[in-house]
């Protein structure tokens, strides 16, 4: 009687499902709910053969060699990729990302001028730029500390996170407040098949690039985010969830997608 009064919904209750189903599902595990009869357990895991829909595959644009010498130079210039983005606008796009480091040794200053107008048409924008780690630390970015997270908001030992305190290449381009900036790759890590997805600048953690387009196509805020080193990533109550490793670098093998259309 005791049991049956006092067990349904406690702490222990709770332990004692979570154990069990751990005998036949692999972690991550959500549970919710109260263990009521109006409020029962709830158990959520990630799908272990999920397949992606290349239908809804993002619409990317790749940029070659360029050898019939279509734009004014190669790599192109701002003033090309400024009519490029441009374009992007004007056929419906609102959202745009750009995986190209926008710097130049001597931009054209024209160019600078129509590049920068016409990132800033769009309603959301995502920004690449590798990242380094030097002696003495540079002020963190606005476009990255705006998709920046304090330390206090992740679970787990941050210590074990890449260092960064610096853009080893100067003047890129990052877009204006309507920018966010991710990082394309970090000079201080070795390039495995785990890319990093975290890294940490000062008292903030800051993202990996790929991360960052997710939550724009999803339409899902930066700090709705759930942070557990070693264990996962949870981008929203409804967001997908990525396995994670003790040094944020996503815990689970790449696999390559063809494209749905060429």
């Amino acid at each position: 009687m005791g049991a049956w009064i006092f067990i349904p919904g406690s702490a222990l209750d709770r332990l004692a499902f979570g154990g069990i189903v751990r005998g036949f599902i692999n972690p991550p595990l959500f549970i919710s709910g109260e263990g009521s009869r109006e409020m029962p357990w709830k158990l959520g895991s990630m799908a272990a053969h999920a397949k992606p829909d290349k239908r809804q595959a993002p619409v990317i644009v790749s940029l070659g060699d360029d050898l019939e010498g279509f734009f004014q130079t190669s790599p192109p210039a701002p003033i090309d990729l400024a009519v490029m983005f441009s374009n992007f606008y004007r056929l419906g796009a609102k959202k745009a990302a750009t995986a190209v480091v926008l710097a130049w040794e001597a931009p054209d200053p024209i160019g600078l001028v129509a590049l920068d107008q016409a990132l800033g048409k769009f309603d959301s924008l995502v920004m690449a730029a590798p990242l380094s780690r030097a002696v003495v630390s540079s002020p963190l970015p606005a476009s990255f500390r705006r998709a920046s997270l304090p330390l206090t908001d992740i679970v787990g030992d941050t210590n074990n996170l890449p260092v960064v305190n610096r853009l080893p290449l100067p003047g890129v381009i990052l877009g204006g407040e309507n920018s966010i900036a991710g990082f394309s790759f970090l000079e201080s890590e070795p390039a495995t098949s785990s890319p990093p997805l975290l890294a940490r600048w000062q008292d903030r953690v800051v993202f990996a690039f790929p991360l960052l387009i997710v939550l724009q196509r999803s339409n899902l805020p930066l700090d709705g985010m759930e942070i557990h080193l070693g264990k996962y990533i949870k981008l929203g109550p409804t967001g997908p969830i990525v396995p994670l490793d003790e040094s944020g670098r996503l815990d689970m093998p790449v696999k390559s997608l063809a494209a749905y259309k060429e």
